[in-house]
């Protein structure tokens, strides 16, 4: 698992070093939990917010509804827009992390797929424990898929199963479509 994550996470550099050719702005990077627990030792505890005014927690909750719904109607221009807006004022956990996701599927939803793989690991490495994490792993696949990489699909399905090993079965559906996809053996 350790020589595949190495892997993986040099198929990202280079995709982020792809997108920085193109003259595209690379993803966000994700931001890192901290350990929690006497040493830092343990599960991974919450991710350090950038303290935001009382208010913030109401109008972020109203702009995560606002980009969920516009990537609901598959306005995925907007929903880009809107993730993009929390990300700006928010760096780190849960809500970055279900904007990082939200934005991760609008870009896959225009079919910027190289900008889509590094969203869905930025999401994904943003709260690796969170709800959300099969999912973006199995975002990444897809992506990776489309962009003709499809070993690096199949590294990232592996880490999906080996990390997450009881998936629901809608979700073990979508993996074992998507391994069938990038011909995984």
């Amino acid at each position: 698992v350790s020589t595949q994550h190495d892997e993986l996470n040099q198929e990202i550099g280079d995709l982020k070093f792809q997108l920085s050719q193109q003259g595209q702005p690379a993803a966000q990077p994700a931001p890192q939990a901290r350990p929690s627990g006497p040493g830092g030792a343990g599960r991974l505890g919450t991710l350090s917010h950038d303290a935001a005014p009382p208010a913030a927690p109401q109008a972020a909750t109203a702009s995560s509804r606002a980009a969920a719904k516009a990537l609901a109607a598959h306005d995925y221009p907007t929903a880009e827009a809107d993730a993009g807006a929390i990300l700006a004022r928010t760096k780190t956990g849960p809500r970055a992390a279900d904007a990082q996701y939200i934005r991760a599927e609008a870009l896959a939803g225009q079919g910027k797929n190289q900008a889509a793989a590094l969203a869905y690991d930025d999401a994904y490495n943003a709260d690796k424990a969170g709800p959300r994490a099969p999912d973006a792993l199995l975002g990444l696949a897809a992506s990776l898929t489309a962009l003709h990489q499809d070993q690096a699909a199949c590294d990232t399905l592996d880490s999906l199963a080996s990390q997450f090993s009881k998936p629901s079965a809608s979700l073990a559906r979508r993996i074992h479509l998507a391994r069938s996809r990038a011909r995984c053996q």
